[in-house]
Formats: structure tokens, C-alpha cells, sequence
């Protein structure tokens, strides 16, 4: 068996542009991966079948299960009779924010692609994953990413995200992204005339050329803490909590509730991940991952 890191992302820019013909909301996006990961486990068995097993009762097993289907794509893709177990051992908070099952669907097509000789290139694999969820593509690749259109037209960025420590944390229920964007329809009635905040973005872009992560925080902005922050008051408590113990900036990912919050150091860190959960949080201290 092989093992493949699926790695969380956070969203630190996260603004609607249009809402598309065919329902969907097209929009921008900086995405950064972060080094809290699932581990994947993938192997070939003699039973031509896809045997998913999952250490949370939180995700299905079956087909319903999107690196199930990821596993199911690439098999077809390739033409490949043979069957294989893939074990996910979930670490990433469940309905959070920070693409957990996008990021399984992603490490189960790159082990896949290692498991059979690497038939596929990158170019190949991203279309697959595009056709399997918008933020597929983005966890293929993991590092600091502009998205546009619905999340899955990637380009790079002049640099990465400077490094910091990164407490991120899942306080209370969660909510599906489809909730979260009604909320919005509901909210905006034309989000282009509403207009992108471009200058938020170029703040952002601005201080990680500078290798500046408190300058580039200042241009952090997430549309859905708009609608979410007052649907789910644990969003407020956690950022609270984050800012109460040192961090220089906390924010929502996604369409939540996981948040994040950024700090100088590990020590002041630790402290504020203790903190979140001795209050019931899902949290830990992550840094950003450059690449995968």
C-alpha cells in the first residue's frame, strides 16, 4: 500500500464575481494549503472492486463518497480492470470549510497515478478532477493558488504565502456550501454589479511579495462571513478566541464554519489551539505548505 497526503485548504480571499447560466457562482479566489492532512492509503486487490474504508462515522464508505468516485474515474480513464482498497484515516474537521473531501478525492487520483505507473500527466489528472469537484483541481496541485470561475481555473501567484503559524479551528455545526451560497443569492440580488473588492485582493498579493504575512492579512475578506456569521455564532466565538490569545488576524474559510487565525509564532500558537479546544473546537497548528 501507498500512502498519500491529503492536505486542508484555506480560503484567504473569497469573493463572489457573477452567478453563472447554469446556477453556478463564479469566484475569486486565493487559496492556500495548509499541512493538516487526511491520510490516504491505496493499494491493488485481486477483487476488481473498490473497497473504500473511513475511520470517521461522520463519511460514507460507498459510492457516495467523492474519492470513491475520484478512484472510479481514474480506473475508467486508464482502463484498468484491476480493483483496489483505499483506507482514509480523516483528520481534516468534516463540513468545515477546508475542502477535507475535495483534498481525499485529490491524494486518492495522485496515489492512484502512482499505483498505476503514472499514465497520466498533470494536464490529465486536473481535467479529471474537474469533473469530479470544483476545488479538486486546486487540492491536485495544494500551494498558494488565484481561482476563478467556479474554483477550478487555477493560476499561479509571483510567490507563496509567507510563512507563519496558522491555527485553524471547527467550532460547532457546519453547513453545506449550497446552503451557504443560497444565503447569498438571497442577500445580493447581482453580485457583478455589487463588485469584486479587487483592492482587498491586491493588498493581499501586495504583502506576500513583501514576504509580509501580517501586511497581507490586512487584505483578507471572505463574502460568506456575511450571511454564516450570524447563522452560526461559533464562527464569531472561535475568532474571538483566536484574536483574545495573540493572533493578528482571524477570518473565516470557505463557506465555513472553520476559521483561522494567523500568529507570530508556534508558542503563542499552541496556546490559542489549546484554548479552542478545551472550548469543544477541532483545532491545530498548521503552517503553509508551498507545495505538494
Amino acid at each position: 500500500m501507498i500512502l498519500e497526503k491529503a492536505y486542508a485548504k484555506l480560503n484567504l480571499f473569497l469573493d463572489i464575481e457573477n452567478k453563472l447560466p447554469n446556477g453556478y457562482h463564479g469566484i475569486v479566489s486565493l487559496m492556500q494549503t495548509v499541512d493538516w492532512c487526511d491520510n490516504i492509503y491505496i493499494g491493488k486487490n485481486v477483487s476488481s472492486e473498490i473497497v473504500l474504508s473511513v475511520d470517521s462515522h461522520d463519511i460514507p464508505s460507498g459510492r457516495d463518497n467523492v474519492a470513491y468516485r475520484a478512484a472510479e474515474s481514474y480506473l475508467k480513464t486508464v482502463s484498468a480492470s484491476d480493483g483496489v482498497d483505499i483506507r482514509i484515516e480523516k483528520c481534516i474537521p468534516v463540513a468545515a470549510g477546508m475542502a477535507g473531501g475535495s483534498a481525499d478525492a485529490a491524494a486518492v487520483l495522485r496515489g492512484m497515478n502512482r499505483l498505476f505507473d503514472n499514465r497520466l500527466s498533470i494536464s490529465e489528472l486536473l481535467e479529471l478532477g474537474k469533473g469530479i469537484g470544483a476545488d479538486v483541481p486546486f487540492c491536485l496541485l495544494g500551494g498558494t493558488k488565484l481561482a476563478r470561475g467556479i474554483g477550478e481555473a487555477l493560476s499561479d501567484c509571483e510567490c507563496s504565502f509567507p510563512d507563519c503559524a496558522i491555527v485553524c479551528a471547527k467550532l460547532g455545526e457546519g453547513i453545506s456550501a449550497p446552503e451557504a451560497y443560497r444565503l447569498l443569492d438571497e442577500k445580493y440580488d447581482n453580485f457583478q454589479a455589487r463588485g469584486v473588492r479587487t483592492k482587498d485582493l491586491q493588498t493581499l498579493l501586495d504583502g506576500m511579495k513583501q514576504n509580509d504575512a501580517k501586511a497581507a492579512s490586512l487584505g483578507f475578506f471572505n463574502v460568506f462571513e456575511e450571511v454564516i456569521g450570524t447563522l452560526r455564532p461559533s464562527v464569531e466565538i472561535a475568532k474571538a478566541i483566536l484574536l483574545e490569545h495573540g493572533a493578528f488576524a482571524a477570518m473565516m474559510s470557505g463557506s465555513g464554519p472553520s476559521v483561522f487565525g494567523l500568529f507570530h509564532n508556534d508558542v503563542e500558537a499552541e496556546i490559542a489551539t489549546q484554548a479552542l479546544i478545551s472550548r469543544g473546537a477541532q483545532a491545530r497548528t498548521c503552517h503553509p505548505v508551498s507545495r505538494i
